[in-house]
């Protein structure tokens, strides 16, 4: 698992302390995307206004889902980001998720690459 701290700061195998001092200590208008492999991702923004938004993706952008942010506390997503990390299977229904519609899987090449 790898946790990508605001684009800043990567910890990998972050133990589940680690990851709530990550999240806990998470700026406004900062994020935390913890991964497990390409496409199986748990992801947090902390919003201005102090809410806090929750996604989660299962593989595809058609199995990608979010929660109102009215409804996450920094406790939740505290837990959320837990059992991702333990591949538990009640983080699909702990919330009540909304199936995200981002479009076709896309696939970004370098373009230094294709010269």
């Amino acid at each position: 698992m790898l946790l990508n701290i605001d684009d800043s700061d990567h910890l990998d195998s972050p133990s589940e302390v680690e990851m709530r001092k990550c999240i806990e200590g998470l700026g406004a208008e900062q994020f935390l995307v913890l991964s497990r492999e390409e496409g199986y991702f748990i992801q947090t923004y902390h919003n201005a206004d102090g809410s806090y938004e929750l996604e989660f993706r299962q593989g595809s952008t058609s199995q990608q889902y979010k929660v109102d942010s009215d409804q996450i506390s920094v406790a939740d997503v505290c837990r959320a980001f837990d059992l991702f990390l333990m591949h538990s299977e009640e983080l699909a229904t702990a919330w009540d998720w909304k199936q995200l519609s981002l479009g076709p899987d896309l696939r970004v090449g370098d373009d230094s690459t294709e010269r």
